[in-house]
C-alpha cells in the first residue's frame, strides 16, 4: 500500500492538532502559488466529509507589486474558487515602490502585515474563526535556520506554530493544515491531479534571505554535513517549542505574582521576587511585561532584555533602562518600573473634524485623508465597485448615528472590535495592536455621535458590520 495522499495526510494532522474543529467557516489564504494552491483543493476535497462539515471561502490580497503578473495572480485565484463553487474575496493593497519587492528594505514584511490585516477582516466579516494558510515542513525548517543565523531565543527556535491566535486579542485563529507535510509531496499532488499553479519568478531571486536559505543553504547542509539537515532542525524545533511552553507558563505565574500595580502608562514589580528567579525566567518575565504595553519581541532584543535583567541584580540602589518605542525601566530599592514615554515632539492629539459624505477630508498636520462614498448594495456587496483592503472598509449606512467625525482617542472611549464578544477600551485595542504609546495618540478614529466607529486602519465595530439586511454601504477610505 503506497502512501497517503496529502488529503488524507492533512486529515490527519487536522484531527491530531486539533485545528479546525467540524461545521467551522474557514478563510483559506490563497497566492496563487502552489503551496496554497495545493491546500485549497485539499481543503475542498475534504470538506464535504460528514466528519469535516467546513465551509470555506477563498481570499486573496493582490499587492500590485508586479504589475500584470499581479493582476494575473489575482484573477488566477478568482477562476480557481468558481471552479470549485467556493466564495472569493479579492482584495488591493498599494504599495509605492517602483523598482520592485527587493527595492525597497523592510517591503517584504509591510506586505506580509498587510496580507494578514486583509485576510483577518474577511475572517470577521465571513463570521470565520478559522484562517488557514498553506506553510509546509520545508518552509517551517527554512525559518528555523534563518532565525538561527540572525540570533534567536527559544521563541524563534521553535519555528512556525501549527495553529496560534492571528493576532493579540483576535478570535481568528491561524493554522497551518500541511506543517506536516514535505515540499516533495505538494508538487506530487499537483502534478499527479494535474492541478495548475502560478509561479513567481521572485521566489528564485537571491536577494531576499529566506531564497537564499532555500536555494543555496540548506541543500550546502544537505550535501556536505547531514542530508537529514531538514529533518533535524524540524526536531529542534519541536524540542524547543516544548521548553519554551514551559518557560511561557513559569514567567507568567511570576509576572503576576511580582505585580504591585498595573495601570495603562505604567506596571510595577516587586524586584526581589524576580531577582531570586533563574535568568531565563527574568527574560521572559520582562519580554512579557514589555508585550504588555504594545512592544513586540522584534522590537526588544536580547540586549535590552539583558539590560533590564542587569537591574535586578544591580549594586547601584537605583539605574534606568531605555527601551526602544517609547519605554523606560526604572529601578529602586524594592521595584522595578516599566513607563511608557510620549516624547514631547510627539505633537498634540489628532483635533475633531467633521467627515464630508461623500467627499475627501483632509486631517491637517499628518498625511491622513478621509474619503467616503455611499453605494446601495447588490446581491453580492464584494462586487461593489470600491476598492477591499488595508485602510479600505464598508460600514452599513443606516446602523450610522450622524454627523461623522474624524479625532484622536479620548479617555474612556469604547467600542466592539470586529468580531469581538463585548466592548474593549479604545487604548486596551492599542495595546493588543502592538501600536507604539508615542502613536497612539496620532491616530485617527473614525465616530459616529454614538461613539468609536473605526480605529483606523485597524478594526470597525461590531455594530455597523455589512450583513445580509444591509441596503446601504458608506464606503470609507483612509489613506496616507
Amino acid at each position: 500500500m503506497g502512501e497517503p495522499d496529502l488529503p488524507a495526510r492533512l486529515a490527519a494532522y487536522i484531527r491530531a492538532q486539533n485545528l479546525v474543529l467540524p461545521g467551522a467557516e474557514v478563510v483559506v489564504g490563497v497566492s496563487g502559488g502552489p503551496d496554497s494552491t495545493a491546500l485549497l483543493h485539499a481543503l475542498a476535497e475534504l470538506a464535504p466529509r460528514e466528519d469535516m462539515g467546513w465551509k470555506l471561502h477563498v481570499a486573496h490580497l493582490n499587492h500590485q507589486l508586479r504589475g500584470e503578473h499581479s493582476d494575473a495572480d489575482a484573477e488566477f485565484v478568482r477562476q480557481a474558487a468558481r471552479r470549485l463553487a467556493l466564495p472569493c474575496t479579492i482584495g488591493k493593497a498599494a504599495f509605492h515602490n517602483a523598482g520592485g519587492p527587493s527595492a525597497a528594505p523592510g517591503l517584504e514584511e509591510t506586505a506580509r502585515l498587510r496580507r494578514y490585516e486583509f485576510l483577518e477582516r474577511v475572517c470577521l466579516q465571513c463570521d470565520a474563526d478559522v484562517l488557514a494558510v498553506g506553510h509546509h515542513a520545508d518552509d517551517n525548517a527554512e525559518t528555523i535556520l534563518h532565525h538561527i543565523a540572525r540570533g534567536t531565543g527559544l521563541r524563534g527556535l521553535r519555528g512556525m506554530m501549527p495553529m496560534r491566535p492571528l493576532g493579540p486579542g483576535s478570535r481568528v485563529r491561524l493554522v497551518r493544515p500541511m506543517l506536516g507535510c514535505r515540499r516533495t509531496e505538494i508538487m506530487d499532488f499537483l502534478d499527479r491531479r494535474r492541478i495548475a499553479y502560478r509561479v513567481d519568478a521572485s521566489n528564485q531571486s537571491l536577494t531576499h534571505t529566506r531564497n537564499r536559505i532555500r536555494h543555496e543553504v540548506l541543500p550546502l547542509l544537505g550535501e556536505s554535513i547531514n542530508p537529514q539537515a531538514t529533518e533535524a532542525l524540524l526536531r529542534l524545533g519541536e524540542q524547543a517549542r516544548w521548553a519554551e511552553d514551559f518557560v511561557h507558563e513559569v514567567a507568567s505565574r511570576s509576572l503576576e505574582a511580582a505585580t504591585v500595580r498595573r495601570t495603562e502608562e505604567e506596571l510595577i514589580l516587586a524586584r526581589h521576587a524576580l531577582a531570586e528567579r533563574p535568568r531565563i525566567i527574568q527574560f521572559e518575565v520582562i519580554r512579557q511585561a514589555v508585550a504588555g504595553f504594545g512592544l513586540g519581541e522584534r522590537s526588544v532584543g536580547f540586549v535590552h532584555l539583558a539590560s533590564v535583567s542587569d537591574l535586578l541584580a544591580g549594586a547601584r540602589r537605583s539605574a534606568t533602562v531605555e527601551l526602544p518605542g517609547g519605554m523606560r525601566v526604572r529601578r529602586d530599592a524594592d521595584h522595578l518600573t516599566f513607563t511608557a514615554t510620549t516624547p514631547e515632539d510627539d505633537g498634540p492629539p489628532l483635533p475633531e473634524l467633521p467627515v464630508a459624505i461623500p467627499g475627501a477630508t483632509v486631517i491637517p498636520g499628518t498625511a491622513w485623508v478621509i474619503e467616503t462614498q455611499v453605494a446601495p448594495t447588490s446581491p453580492d456587496t464584494a462586487h461593489v465597485p470600491w476598492p477591499t483592503g488595508p485602510g479600505q472598509e464598508r460600514l452599513d449606512f443606516d446602523r450610522l448615528t450622524l454627523p461623522l467625525v474624524v479625532r484622536g482617542a479620548r479617555a474612556g472611549d469604547r467600542f466592539v472590535p470586529l468580531g469581538a464578544p463585548g466592548h474593549k477600551k479604545v487604548a486596551d485595542f492599542f495595546v493588543d495592536q502592538k501600536i507604539p504609546p508615542q502613536q497612539r495618540r496620532r491616530t485617527p478614529i473614525l465616530c459616529d455621535r454614538s461613539g468609536p466607529l473605526w480605529v483606523i486602519p485597524y478594526r470597525i465595530d461590531e455594530r455597523v458590520k455589512v450583513t445580509d439586511r444591509t441596503t446601504r454601504l458608506l464606503m470609507v477610505a483612509a489613506r496616507s
